[in-house]
């Protein structure tokens, strides 16, 4: 398969599973792959790249969900049902301010399981 198709594929997949593509193939055939991606994807996939498979940083989430610390549990469940989808080896969120400045987490424990008023 050339490349250039190898990455719109990976483009449509989840980026840990694209990654998971990217560390299967040859070393030249996944820097072909990467010379074809947007600059971005092809930024985020070298910096999980860099580190081995089985490893932590290797297995992390490169996108995670930031929700507002000042909406309620409520807004951010809703969210989440209207997205469809969370990353798979999801446990928690990002907490960000209005300006996207980090916070903390959301455990989807607590999501779950505390008041839906609260605020994240």
């Amino acid at each position: 398969m050339p490349a250039a198709r190898v990455a719109e594929v990976a483009a449509e997949l989840d980026s840990d599973d694209a990654l998971d593509i990217l560390q299967d193939l040859s070393a030249p055939t996944a820097q072909q792959v990467l010379a074809v991606m947007d600059a971005p994807d092809r930024e985020r996939s070298y910096q999980v790249l860099s580190y081995a498979e089985d490893t932590a940083g290797g297995l992390m989430n490169i996108d995670p969900i930031a929700v507002r610390s000042d909406v309620t549990l409520a807004v951010v469940a809703r969210y989440l049902r209207l997205r469809g989808d969370i990353p798979e080896r999801t446990n928690r969120l990002m907490v960000v301010d209005c300006d996207y400045r980090y916070q903390g987490t959301l455990l989807l424990a607590d999501l779950l399981t505390r008041d839906e008023e609260l605020r994240g």
